[in-house]
C-alpha cells in the first residue's frame, strides 16, 4: 500500500465540508462548530444531574455506578473540545492514557 493513501487516514481535515465545517468560525472565533459544541453540553450536564439524584443509593448500595455516568461526561467534554476546536491531538492522548489506566484496572482482583 502506498505511504500517501495510508497518510490521509490520519489527516485532520478530510476536503469535505462535514457538518458545520463549510462555516468554521463564522458564530464565535474562538468556536470552530458552535452547534456541535453546543449540543454536547446535556451529555456533559446529564450523566452529572443523575450522580445527583442517585447519591443515596450511590453511598448505601453501590457507589461503583458513579464510573459510567463520569466517562459520560469525559466523552461529552472530549466531543466539545474536539468540535470547538476541531484538533485531535488533546483528546487522542486523553484516550489513551484513560485507556491504559482502566485497562490495568480490569487486572486487579475486587475485595470480596
Amino acid at each position: 500500500m502506498e505511504t500517501s493513501s495510508i497518510s490521509r487516514w490520519f489527516e485532520y481535515e478530510s476536503g469535505h465540508a462535514w457538518c458545520e465545517s463549510a462555516y468554521k468560525y463564522q458564530t464565535l472565533p474562538y468556536v470552530a462548530e458552535f452547534a456541535n459544541t453546543c449540543t454536547n453540553l446535556p451529555i456533559i450536564v446529564l450523566p452529572l444531574v443523575n450522580i445527583m439524584l442517585l447519591r443515596r443509593y450511590l453511598q448505601d448500595v453501590n457507589g461503583g455506578l458513579i464510573f459510567p455516568q463520569l466517562l459520560l461526561t469525559f466523552n461529552g467534554l472530549a466531543s466539545t473540545y474536539y468540535h470547538a476546536t476541531l484538533n485531535l491531538t488533546l483528546v487522542r492522548w486523553t484516550v489513551l492514557i484513560a485507556t491504559a489506566i482502566l485497562s490495568g484496572l480490569c487486572f486487579l482482583e475486587p475485595n470480596l
